[in-house]
C-alpha cells in the first residue's frame, strides 16, 4: 500500500498566507528530505505527463491551486511531488485540447502559420447568426486541426542530440497515427491518433480500437491478470478493498493503464542507449465520465465515499482522476527503482526531470476550477489556468520542497526541454515561450516574471454553458487585458486581488489598459494575426476613430476618420484606451497649458520611432530603435520630436536657445557625425515652462533622411541658466520606460542642463517623432 507523503489538509496557515501574497518568486516548504546536487552525466531524461481536462483545483495538492484544492479527489502521488518538486500556482494552457497539444508540442501561438490550431474543430462553433466569422484554421486545405509537416516540433528538437522521443497516449494534433513518428519526430508512438477523446476507457476483445485508440495500443489491451493485479495496482492502491481489486482479473484493461504500461516499457528500453523524453498524454479525465468508465476498483472506492460539500463529488470523475495519479506513481516509482546505466551507482530518478500538467481547465459539469471564473473552451481563468508540478530527485535539476507564482504558459515547455537537452533551434523558428530551466533550479531566478503571455481567440465556442467569442488577452504581472472585438471594451482584472474575474478595473487603471493594450495590440502586428470578419448579410459596422486601429495584418493610425466594415471585412481592434491617445504637436509654439499626466506624450510602441502620414493617404512607416541610433524602412522626412521640462523655468531677456540636430552616423560606431539638414534652435527668451509640460521641438529638414542609414538627435544648450533642464521624453506609468521586455526607469534624474550635448540616445529610450512618409 502506497504511503501518503503530504495533504492538502496539511498546508499550514502561515505557508497557505504566503501563498496567497501574489507573484512572489517561491514559497519555502519545510520538512522535505531532497537528493543532493549530485554528478550526473547531462542532459537529463525528461517525462511530461500531461492530464487531459484536469481542473486547477481537481487535485489533492494544496499548493498548486493557492490553497484551493479538491478535498473528494485523492492524489496522493500528486500530492507527494507537489511538496518534494516546485509547484506552480500560476500556470496557463490554452483553453482547449487541440490548441493546447499544438502550443505544447510547435512551442509557439496558434497565430504561427506552423501551429494554425486555435479550436478543436473549426472557429464557428456559435451557430449561424453569430456576428462574425472566424478564419479558417488547421491544415490547409483539410482544416485537420494537425500540426504541418513543417511545424519543427520539440520532439525534433530532442532527437536532433540524441534522445530516444516517445509518444503515448492522446495525440490529437496528427493526421493519422502513422504522421506522429513520421512527420513530429517521436521514435516510438502507442495510443495516439487524431481523435480527442475515446468512446469508451476499457478495451473490448482486448482491444481498444473500437474506442477510437490506435491499433498500436492493443498489445497491452489483454484483460487483467492476477499477477499484474499484485503487481500494477496492489502497491498504488490507498484504502482500496482486496476484493475490490481481485474482482479486476479477467475484466478489460483500463485505457489510463495501458498507456502507463507503453510509457514504462519505453523508459526500459530506450534508457542503454542514451537520454529519453517521454511524452504521456492521458486521455482522463475527459469524458466519457459515465460510472462505467471508472476502473472497477476505484468505483468501488468512491461509491462509498460521502460527498465534499461545496465541491463536486463525482464518483467515476474522482475514480478516473486516481487512476491517473496512481498512473503517475507507477512512473516514478520505475525511475526510482531502475538504475542508471549513464550514471554509476545512481537512479534514473537522479538524472531526470517529471513535469505534470493539464491541457486545459475542467468542464464545470464534474470539475473543480475552485474560485476561478469560467472552464474548458473559455479564456477566462477556468478555462486557461492549470496545475503544474515540476519534479526531480536531484536537487541540481529541479530545487523542491517550494511554491512558485512565476507565471507559466504551454509554449514555455519546448524552450525549457531544449535548453536542458543543449539543443538549438534554428533562429528561422521562432519560438513563443521562455526557457524555465533556470528557475526549476534556482529559487532566487526570476527572469520570466517580466514577460506577457498572449492569448487569440478570433471565433466562437459557445456550446451549453460555455460562450467564448472572439477576444484577444494579455496577461503581464498581476493583470489580464481582455478586448472583446463585438463590443470593442476593454476588460481589466488584477489576477493577485481577483482571482474570479469579478471587477472589471479598466476605468480606474486607465494607464494600464494603456500599457498593455499597446503591447496587445503590437503583438497582434508582429505575428500577423488574423481576425474574425463581418458575417454575410450583416449590416456593416461604421467606427468612427482618431486611435490606432489593428486589421488585416496590420496596424493604423486615424485622425477623426470613419471606417466602414463590410460584410467580409475583419472587424478592427480599436485601441479606444480610457486615456487620450499619445499625440504630438508639430507647432513651433509651446502647449498653452502644462499636460496633465493622463495626457503625457510618448511613442506608442515601446522603443520605437513612430512615423505617421499627415493626411489619410497612405500606410504609416514604423521601425525600432536599434541601440543607441535608429534606422528608417523608407525615406522619410521627420518634424517634431518631443521633449518636457523637468522643473519650473523662466528665461529673461537675453540669449537662451535650445538646440536639436539630427546627426548621420556615417563609420557605425554609435557617433554623430554629419549633421542632417539644418538644426532647428528655440529662442526661449521671455518664455515660462511648467515642470512636466511637454514641448515639441520640430525639425527643419532638407531633404529627407534615408532608408538604412543610421541616426541619432542631438540637444544642447546655449548661454541658458545651469539650473534649467528638459529631459527626453520617458513614458506614461509609474514603471518608468519598455526596454528589453520589461520596465525599467531611463533618464531618471539625467537632465540636460547648459551646453551638455546629448551625444547619443540611450538604448531602447521611448521617444516619439512623427512626420510624413515619402516614396
Amino acid at each position: 500500500m502506497r504511503k501518503k507523503f503530504f495533504t492538502g489538509f496539511g498546508v499550514s496557515a502561515s505557508v497557505a498566507a504566503l501563498m496567497l501574497t501574489g507573484l512572489s518568486t517561491s514559497v519555502a516548504m519545510s520538512g522535505v528530505a531532497r537528493a543532493s546536487g549530485s554528478s550526473v552525466n547531462n542532459p537529463p531524461n525528461i517525462i511530461f505527463i500531461l492530464a487531459d481536462d484536469l481542473g486547477w483545483a481537481d487535485i489533492s495538492a494544496g499548493q498548486s491551486g493557492v490553497g484551493n484544492f479538491s478535498r473528494y479527489n485523492q492524489t496522493a502521488t500528486l500530492e507527494r511531488l507537489a511538496h518534494e518538486g516546485v509547484q506552480f500556482t500560476h500556470a496557463t494552457a490554452q483553453a482547449n485540447c487541440a490548441p493546447s497539444r499544438a502550443a505544447l508540442l510547435s512551442g509557439q501561438y496558434a497565430v504561427r502559420p506552423t501551429n494554425n490550431v486555435y479550436a478543436l474543430g473549426d472557429l464557428n462553433r456559435g451557430g449561424a447568426d453569430t456576428m462574425l466569422v472566424g478564419p479558417a484554421q488547421g491544415l490547409p486545405g483539410t482544416g485537420a486541426d494537425a500540426l504541418p509537416p513543417a511545424a519543427l516540433t520539440v520532439a525534433e528538437t530532442l532527437k536532433s542530440t540524441g534522445y530516444k522521443t516517445g509518444y503515448f497516449g492522446k495525440y490529437h494534433v496528427a493526421e493519422s497515427e502513422a504522421s506522429i513518428t513520421r512527420d513530429h519526430g517521436f521514435d516510438a508512438t502507442r495510443g495516439g491518433t487524431e481523435y480527442g477523446h475515446p468512446d469508451r476507457y476499457h478495451a473490448s476483445d482486448s482491444s481498444f480500437v473500437s474506442s477510437g485508440i490506435g491499433r498500436s495500443l492493443d498489445i497491452y489491451a489483454k484483460p487483467y491478470t492476477q499477477n499484474y493485479v499484485d503487481t500494477k495496482i496492489k502497491p498504488y492502491a490507498e484504502g482500496v478493498p482486496a476484493a475490490a481489486m481481485d474482482a479486476l482479473v479477467g475484466t478489460d484493461k483500463h485505457l489510463t493503464d495501458a498507456i502507463t504500461d507503453a510509457t514504462i516499457d519505453f523508459m526500459q528500453e530506450s534508457k542503454n542507449s542514451g537520454p529519453f523524453f517521454a511524452f504521456m498524454g492521458q486521455y482522463a479525465v475527459h469524458e466519457p465520465t459515465f460510472p462505467t468508465e471508472a476502473r472497477l476498483d476505484l468505483w468501488e472506492k468512491y461509491r462509498t465515499k460521502p460527498p465534499v460539500a461545496g465541491e463536486p463529488s463525482s464518483v467515476p470523475y474522482a475514480a478516473l482522476i486516481e487512476g491517473m495519479d496512481q498512473s503517475v506513481e507507477r512512473v516514478v516509482q520505475y525511475l526510482e527503482s531502475t538504475p542508471d546505466p549513464r550514471n554509476s551507482a545512481q537512479m534514473l530518478a537522479d538524472n531526470t526531470v517529471v513535469v505534470f500538467t493539464s491541457d486545459n481547465g475542467g468542464l464545470v459539469a464534474s470539475a473543480n476550477n475552485g474560485p476561478l471564473r469560467g472552464q474548458k473552451g473559455e479564456l477566462r481563468e477556468g478555462g486557461i489556468r492549470v496545475p503544474m508540478i515540476a519534479w526531480s530527485a536531484n536537487n541540481s535539476l529541479v530545487s523542491g520542497g517550494r511554491s512558485s507564482s512565476v507565471p507559466v504558459n504551454s509554449v514555455d515547455y519546448y524552450p525549457t526541454f531544449a535548453a536542458m537537452a543543449g539543443a538549438s533551434v534554428p533562429p528561422e523558428y521562432p519560438l513563443d515561450g521562455v526557457d524555465l530551466s533556470a528557475l526549476l533550479r534556482d529559487p532566487t531566478a526570476t527572469a520570466a516574471v517580466d514577460r506577457s503571455q498572449f492569448w487569440h481567440f478570433p471565433g466562437y465556442m459557445i456550446d451549453g454553458p460555455r460562450a467564448q467569442r472572439p477576444q484577444s488577452v494579455i496577461r503581464s504581472g498581476k493583470w489580464k487585458l481582455v478586448y472583446s472585438y463585438e463590443t470593442g471594451n476593454w476588460s481589466l482584472y488584477d489576477l493577485i486581488a481577483d482571482i474570479g474575474e469579478a471587477n472589471n478595473r479598466a476605468s480606474s487603471e486607465p494607464l494600464a489598459v494603456k500599457r498593455l493594450g499597446t503591447k496587445l495590440m503590437h503583438w497582434l502586428d508582429d505575428v500577423n494575426a488574423p481576425l474574425a470578419r463581418l458575417r454575410a448579410g450583416k449590416a456593416p459596422v461604421t467606427i468612427e476613430t482618431s486611435d490606432v486601429t489593428y486589421a488585416n495584418g496590420k496596424l493604423s493610425l486615424h485622425d477623426n476618420e470613419k471606417i466602414i466594415v463590410k460584410p467580409g471585412d475583419e472587424l478592427p481592434m480599436v485601441a479606444k484606451f480610457p486615456v487620450g491617445y499619445d499625440r504630438i504637436s508639430v507647432s513651433e509654439a509651446f502647449p498653452s497649458a502644462p499636460l496633465t499626466a493622463n495626457d503625457q506624450v510618448g511613442g506608442f510602441r515601446a522603443g520605437a520611432i513612430r512615423l505617421a502620414p499627415p493626411i489619410s493617404s497612405g500606410d504609416p512607416v514604423e521601425t525600432r530603435v536599434v541601440g543607441q541610433t535608429f534606422k528608417l524602412p523608407t525615406r522619410s522626412s521627420l518634424n517634431a520630436v518631443t521633449v518636457r521640462a523637468e522643473q519650473n523655468m523662466a528665461f529673461g531677456a537675453g540669449t537662451h536657445v535650445a538646440q536639436l540636430a539630427l546627426m548621420e552616423d556615417t563609420d557605425g560606431d554609435g557617433i554623430g557625425d554629419i549633421q542632417v539638414g539644418a538644426s532647428h534652435r528655440y529662442n526661449l527668451a521671455g518664455q515660462s515652462i511648467t515642470a512636466g509640460q511637454y514641448i515639441s521641438m520640430p525639425l527643419k529638414l532638407k531633404p529627407v533622411v534615408d532608408a538604412g542609414k543610421a541616426y541619432h538627435f542631438e540637444l544642447f544648450w546655449t548661454t541658458a541658466d545651469p539650473s534649467h533642464a528638459l529631459n527626453l521624453d520617458r513614458s506614461d506609468d509609474d514603471n518608468g520606460a519598455y526596454a528589453n521586455g520589461h520596465f525599467v526607469n531611463l533618464l531618471d534624474d539625467t537632465t540636460f542642463p547648459a551646453g551638455s550635448r546629448l551625444t547619443a540616445l540611450p538604448r531602447d529610450l521611448i521617444f516619439a517623432i512623427e512626420g510624413s512618409a515619402v516614396s
